[in-house]
């Protein structure tokens, strides 16, 4: 009887406070709901703060791609600029003057030399006609007259020296010039160089040898009936030996003296080489070029 009356204030307890209850188990259950969802607020923020430090790693390893594209675009580009300074100033170099000097002591030869001039014409003035004149080379492998000045020979010699095809053009010319008085070093050097591009436009494959021009004998040059003036003629040669594009050929060093007048045993007249000392200055060319 006592346990019926226990369990009937139980079931009344229960009625009772059943709502409190109920309001107490959903409080609670709220609680968790709250926290979890804090827990999980706390875990998302921690992820989206890794996900930043991710990305701006990821920026920073772009950034340093990009440093190092640039940096080896310029140094391609400093690489490629060195290499185009140093291929122009190898090119450069390749084009500047060239010369040839061999000094031998001139004797009254023959020619030995037939073979090299083989595929060349001598081109000039009195001692280029001369060659031609006594046969000491054939007169197809010559372009010349004696009263010939540089300018005269390019109005009146081009198309003989087109048509002779030569592979190596030799060029000695410029004593008719040097009569004019007012003619200077300079503006010879300049008409010289027109002529000398004129040649290369008509033979454009050939080699082209300028000759010293070849001075006078000292009683010569210092005579007042002439102009021409072995001083004058040097100043000439010096700007000639600097023409690019051309080899120089230093004759005088084998046929003047110390004081740049032609030797006395060469000359003819105080101004002409010698018939005889011609085979010479050939074979001493083809030496220097051989």
């Amino acid at each position: 009887m006592s346990r019926e009356i226990k369990r009937s204030k139980a079931l009344r307890m229960w009625y009772k406070n059943r709502a409190k209850i109920i309001m107490l188990v959903i409080g609670i259950i709220a609680v968790f709901a709250i926290v979890i969802g804090v827990v999980k607020a706390i875990s998302g923020s921690k992820k989206n703060e890794a996900e930043t430090v991710v990305e701006s790693s990821s920026d920073i390893v772009l950034e340093s791609t990009d440093t190092t594209e640039s940096s080896t675009e310029e140094t391609t580009e400093e690489t490629t600029e060195e290499t185009t300074e140093e291929t122009t100033e190898e090119t450069t170099e390749e084009t500047k003057a060239s010369g040839l000097s061999l000094v031998l002591t001139p004797t009254q030869e023959s020619l030995t030399s037939e073979d090299f001039y083989s595929n060349a014409i001598l081109v000039g003035d009195t001692f280029a006609d001369g060659i031609s004149a006594y046969g000491i080379l054939d007169e197809d492998r010559v372009v010349a007259n004696a009263n010939w000045n540089v300018n005269t020979l390019q109005k009146n010699g081009l198309s003989d020296i087109a048509s002779s095809g030569a592979s190596k053009v030799f060029i000695e010319i410029g004593l008719n010039d040097m009569t004019n008085e007012s003619r200077t070093a300079q503006s010879l050097y300049d008409d010289y160089e027109d002529m000398v591009e004129a040649i290369k436009g008509k033979l454009p494959n050939a080699e082209v040898y300028v000759i010293s021009l070849f001075p006078v004998t000292s009683e010569y040059s210092s005579s007042t009936s002439n102009a021409i003036d072995n001083s004058k003629i040097s100043d000439f040669n010096t700007l000639l030996s600097q023409m690019e594009g051309v080899t120089y050929l230093d004759v005088n060093a084998s046929i003047a003296d110390s004081n740049g007048n032609l030797l006395d045993e060469v000359a003819s007249g105080g101004y002409r080489i010698k018939t005889s000392y011609m085979p010479f200055i050939l074979n001493l060319i083809a030496q220097m070029c051989e």
